[in-house]
């Protein structure tokens, strides 16, 4: 037998499903570039490859994310012992900014020491010539300044959807009673 307690449960609790599903399906979740960067800082270097290769072959990246993207791969690919491969990602990102230089403090000395290698492996026709004291800092290796937590819709949209969702149940609870919510508290009871 329900009564009006238990439909009012029932509506409580229907309307917090509601509100984490409706959160969860608004981040719908796509591979960015910020993906493929954590995926390198944990280690999962071919899990940060399959990301960037998706992300450079959908060319709906801006310069300079395309060419943050190919210096990832190229480190990637030197993590990966494969040369060769981030010698040729590292010339895509010298042709597409080549000024730019890794920081030695910022990028291992291995990945340093490949894109060196590449400079000089690059067509001259892509390459333009640079002090070679210039550096600037990648813009992939963020360790400290990473994107936080609540600008990631993956997350945020959860989030919000059960704060959404204890809003409504707020909003839609009652008193039990049926009163107006303005009765006194009881009294405390009598001491042992």
């Amino acid at each position: 037998m329900r009564g009006p307690r238990a439909e009012t449960a029932w509506i409580r609790v229907a309307a917090l499903v509601f509100a984490a599903i409706l959160g969860t399906s608004t981040g719908s979740w796509s591979a960015t570039l910020e993906d493929a960067e954590t995926a390198y800082l944990d280690g999962d270097f071919s899990g940060s490859l399959r990301i960037l290769d998706d992300l450079i072959a959908n060319r709906t990246m801006t310069t300079g994310e395309l060419h943050e993207a190919w210096v990832l791969k190229g480190r990637c690919l030197t993590s990966l012992d494969r040369k060769s491969d981030a010698i040729v990602a590292f010339c895509e990102a010298i042709a597409l900014k080549p000024e730019w230089r890794p920081d030695p403090v910022m990028i291992p000395a291995d990945e340093t020491k490949t894109f060196a290698e590449a400079q000089e492996a690059c067509p001259p026709s892509e390459v333009e010539t640079v002090a070679p004291t210039t550096t600037v800092g990648s813009g992939v290796d963020r360790r400290a300044g990473a994107k936080p937590w609540y600008k990631k819709p993956k997350i945020i949209g959860p989030i919000l959807g059960v704060a959404a969702g204890g809003l409504l149940l707020v909003a839609l609870s009652g008193d039990d009673d049926g009163g107006g919510g303005d009765r006194p508290l009881p009294d405390f009871p009598t001491p042992p």
